[in-house]
């Protein structure tokens, strides 16, 4: 049976993937359709052929999945899915990356996200943001009701959409994004912009409200839709402060936080409780955004911290053990200390072979990696269990209703 364009057939979902997409094979063709579980029977219809795989647009679930879920919340990237069972799902992909049994500590569903940026686009005359929708350039538009973000939040998000429409409504094709960070009435608004020199001026006119403490406009970087780079206040402060565990944290926008304030304190106390009775020399933090993972150690000599942006560091306290270091964390030398301690949180591309090099020739105690991508974190591991052995593992979903997942390894010098 060969498949056409446009052509309309039932299969049954023989399972899914790390990405959520769903595949059935016809005569050898597999067929990826979103949005299905694994053995539901849907009607679906073809709208790319290729020689061996075909992409289809799911019509109808004749034989729903008893973990099928249905949701209306724009945030909610996988939202199909019962969040019990895709935790699961999320644990087994885990558990198969690393062959062991490892537990998830979920999320709190409401509230949870302490930051989003939304791209923006003018439809129908009218200027709107919210997410794209899948396998497309087009966005579906925000409705201010997602519970994954606080009611504060959504109140600040209707009114930059009323505002931009009825002030700036010659000026709303130069806003590409919305930039919004935050907790308890405080919070960082910026707009992406295309040209920031023409329209801060008038950006800076406009009242979003008295839980907009600090206001900024930044110029859009081709190939990254949300880093921000160089802002220019407009109201307020250069920052925004977020607690986490007692502590505060005042961040600019270019800061690297974690946008889950729940589960970073999970994960803060995962790290306080394994290393309670341990005495570090030295603690070294390489990509430390701010040093908040860093920053509950209780038993250690000096605290180091190396990030390439130097914003991080700007409202850190000085302290005698504190050693702040910026610029490329490749070409930084350490001299072996006995008890001493490397944590990474780098992107999603993993540390990559020039810290591994780094690791294997310092030869720390202990070596904290938190990812956001397990699949590289898995892989940059391999290469040091001739000399590491892993002591402890746990999943944190960081990103509820999402394919992500966040997983922290503790690693333990064997000599």
């Amino acid at each position: 049976m060969s498949l056409t364009k446009n052509e309309e057939i039932e299969v049954v979902v023989e399972n899914i993937n790390e990405n959520f997409e769903g595949f059935s094979f016809v005569d050898g063709n597999k067929i990826i359709v979103l949005e299905v579980l694994k053995d539901e029977k849907v009607l679906v219809k073809i709208v790319k052929v290729g020689k061996n795989v075909s992409f289809a647009k799911l019509i109808k679930v004749i034989s729903p999945h008893k973990e099928r879920a249905l949701s209306n919340d724009p945030l909610l990237d996988v939202s199909h899915i019962s969040y019990n069972h895709l935790l699961d799902l999320k644990r087994g992909f885990l558990e198969d990356s690393f062959d062991c049994k490892i537990d998830i500590v979920p999320s709190i569903l409401e509230g949870c996200r302490n930051k989003l940026f939304f791209p923006a686009q003018v439809i129908d005359s009218k200027f709107v943001f919210g997410l794209y929708k899948k396998r497309s350039h087009n966005i579906i538009p925000y409705n201010f009701d997602s519970k994954l973000i606080s009611d504060e939040m959504n109140e600040i998000l209707k009114s930059v959409s009323t505002l931009i429409n009825r002030e700036l409504s010659p000026f709303k094709r130069n806003i590409k994004g919305v930039y919004l960070r935050g907790e308890n009435r405080k919070y960082q608004l910026g707009f992406q912009l295309d040209d920031c020199e023409s329209y801060n001026k008038i950006l800076s006119k406009l009242d979003f409200g008295d839980m907009v403490k600090s206001l900024f406009v930044y110029k859009r970087v081709e190939g990254n839709s949300i880093l921000v780079n160089d802002p220019i206040f407009l109201k307020g402060e250069d920052f925004i402060e977020l607690s986490v565990k007692g502590k505060s944290y005042k961040l600019r926008p270019e800061s690297f936080f974690q946008l889950n304030s729940y589960i970073i304190e999970k994960i803060i106390e995962d790290i306080v409780t394994y290393f309670e009775d341990k005495t570090l020399s030295v603690v070294n933090d390489f990509y430390s955004g701010c040093g908040v993972l860093s920053n509950y150690f209780e038993n250690y000599g000096v605290r180091k911290l190396y990030e390439k942006s130097i914003h991080s560091f700007k409202y850190l306290e000085k302290s005698p053990k504190l050693e702040l270091v910026t610029g490329d964390l490749y070409k930084v030398k350490q001299k072996v200390i006995e008890d001493s301690i490397f944590i990474f949180d780098p992107p999603r591309k993993g540390i990559g072979q020039n810290c591994i090099d780094l690791v294997l020739e310092s030869k720390p105690k202990y070596i904290l990696y938190l990812s956001c991508n397990y699949k590289t974190q898995k892989r940059d591991i391999d290469h040091l269990l001739d000399y590491y052995s892993i002591d402890f593992i746990r999943g944190y979903d960081m990103f509820p209703y999402t394919k992500h997942l966040e997983s922290m390894v503790i690693l333990k010098r064997k000599i």
